[in-house]
């Protein structure tokens, strides 16, 4: 009886790749997982009191998040198109990381120069005057999507974490102040 409850209710999920700010100002990038057979949006406005949130941050393990308490939320294209997704892996996500050729926990200074180094090489306009098949045409433009898409979503996680970082190395009292930090 047990098992087969399990496999009744075990449901193919899928994710989509967002940047949510909450009421207390915090915003963080990262995937929201909910089942295939419903949107983004009817997860969102759905019954349930929490959405399930898995972090850009390198960790493994999901977050849940009020959904009273956020303020918006950002679905971020992740971009395909048939050449560009052709040298993925069919079972792999949408991985900013992968795209910009980088390590999870990069800094700043390491994402903005894959980003810029990339859009040299994929953007539209540099190949605007040759005549290019459009499968190439496709793929470039695809590429340079994924590109941006992936930029926006480190450069939100990596603020971010410098913040966290800022916040840990800051002293919790200094003398000469009126108030003490929390």
């Amino acid at each position: 009886m047990f098992e087969r409850n399990r496999i009744d209710n075990n449901q193919e999920l899928a994710a989509s790749s967002v940047i949510v700010e909450l009421d207390d100002g915090h915003r963080a990038a990262g995937q929201i997982q909910f089942p295939r057979s419903k949107t983004l949006l009817e997860v969102l406005n759905g019954p349930a009191q929490f959405i399930e949130f898995m972090p850009l941050d390198g960790a493994q393990h999901a977050e849940m998040i009020a959904k009273s308490s956020i303020r918006s939320l950002r679905a971020v294209a992740t971009p395909s198109a048939r050449a560009a997704t052709a040298k993925l892996r069919p079972t792999v996500e949408f991985d900013p990381y992968e795209v910009l050729g980088l390590s999870p926990g990069a800094d700043r200074s390491a994402v903005r120069n894959a980003f810029h180094s990339l859009s040299k090489l994929y953007h539209p306009d540099r190949y605007s005057a040759a005549d290019l098949p459009a499968e190439v045409v496709d793929y470039l433009e695809a590429m340079a999507r994924r590109v941006n898409a992936a930029h926006e979503l480190l450069s939100v996680e990596v603020v971010a974490v410098e913040r966290q970082s800022a916040r840990r190395t800051a002293p919790i009292y200094e003398k000469g102040t009126t108030a003490a930090r929390a």
